[in-house]
Parts: C-alpha cells; sequence; structure tokens
C-alpha cells in the first residue's frame, strides 16, 4: 500500500540522515587526524548531532568505523562512551566484547568507576568467559595494584573455578596467595573456601 511504502521511504530516509551524519563526520576526523590534531578529532566526537533515529546504532558504527582505521586512541574514548549506552540498554554481552577488545589495545583501559568493573567482570563470568574476566582482572590489578577489588575478583574467580568448572587444584591456586591477607573484607569467607577445597583434597 501506499502509506507502507511511505513509511519504509521516511525509515530509509532517515537511516540516510544518520549515515549521512556518520560520513560527515568521520571525514572531519580522517581530516585532522592527517593534520596531526587526533585531540580536536576527540572533541568532535561528543558534538551533539540532531535527528539521529538509532543513537546507539550511531556510536556503534562510530566505534567501528574508528576500529577498522585503527584510530586506537580515539576508538578508546569512544568504547567507554559505547559501554556506557550498552550497559543502560541491558546489552551486556554486547558491552563486555567492546570492553575486552579496548583493553587488548591498552590494559590501562577503564570504562568507569570500579563498580561498573565489578559488574562486568561478574558478568563475563556468569557468560562462562573467562578469558575476559582474565583480561578484566588483570587490568584492575594494572591501575589498583594490592586493591581490596584484586582480591575480592580473585576470591570470585576462585569460586567459579570450584563450583563452575569443579577444578579444585586451579581454585587452590588462586586462593593460596589471598589466605595471607587477614585484614581484607573477605577473609573469613576466603580461609573457609580455601579449608573446604584442601579438605577435599586431602
Amino acid at each position: 500500500t501506499d502509506s507502507e511504502s511511505l513509511k519504509q521511504g521516511d525509515t530509509t530516509r532517515r537511516r540516510n540522515v544518520q549515515q549521512e551524519a556518520l560520513d560527515a563526520l568521520l571525514s572531519e576526523i580522517d581530516g585532522l587526524v592527517a593534520r596531526g590534531d587526533p585531540r580536536t578529532a576527540c572533541d568532535i566526537m561528543f558534538r551533539e548531532h540532531a535527528g539521529l533515529t538509532n543513537p546507539l546504532q550511531f556510536h556503534q558504527d562510530l566505534y567501528h568505523a574508528l576500529k577498522v582505521r585503527r584510530q586506537y586512541v580515539l576508538m578508546l574514548v569512544q568504547g567507554k562512551r559505547l559501554i556506557h549506552m550498552l550497559m543502560q540498554v541491558k546489552h551486556i554481552g554486547r558491552a563486555l566484547s567492546i570492553y575486552e577488545e579496548c583493553l587488548d589495545i591498552s590494559p590501562y583501559f577503564r570504562p568507569w568507576d570500579m563498580r561498573g568493573v565489578l559488574q562486568l567482570a561478574e558478568s563475563a563470568l556468569q557468560d562462562h568467559r573467562l578469558r575476559c574476566f582474565d583480561k578484566i582482572v588483570t587490568s584492575v590489578v594494572l591501575r589498583n595494584p594490592g586493591g581490596p577489588e584484586t582480591a575480592a575478583l580473585q576470591f570470585r574467580k576462585a569460586r567459579y573455578l570450584a563450583e563452575v568448572e569443579k577444578n579444585d587444584a586451579a581454585a587452590l591456586d588462586e586462593l593460596r596467595p589471598l589466605v595471607t591477607l587477614v585484614s581484607h573484607p573477605l577473609h573469613s569467607r576466603i580461609a573457609a573456601l580455601y579449608r573446604a577445597l584442601q579438605n577435599k583434597a586431602a
């Protein structure tokens, strides 16, 4: 029907407007980067773009275009924003994948505060994405060596290894350095799990 084709035309037009906005932004970024001004390129990424029908898609496309261009600094900046947007709409798996890509570029990458990082780490374990979880832990250790969060994450991994993977030996290896942290808020739980696994192994 006419109304359907009008509606389709409208959707296509809006999609084209969004694509044009992205193309214009990218050509401006390319020009600034070519002139050796990545800082301004970074600034213009934060301009408001009116008339975007699907802002999340726009920001995913921008991230992907920067990745293809190997504009790693800009990609990390955009990755941080995209992770926020994905978490707001509960696209946790996608947010994790972007987090992992960003950590592969820089282990110092942090999407936001520690609470958000711990939430993503927990999601990685729930999705059985142990490699991704390990990258998050490594990054936390680098940015915050000896911080209480590091031990909390290692304890969480030990529990995962024991409960989900049924790998008591690996869990004990993970717990061994933590048992000495007597002032850690989780110490009693760490010690209890350590003893339980040791008794099982005996």
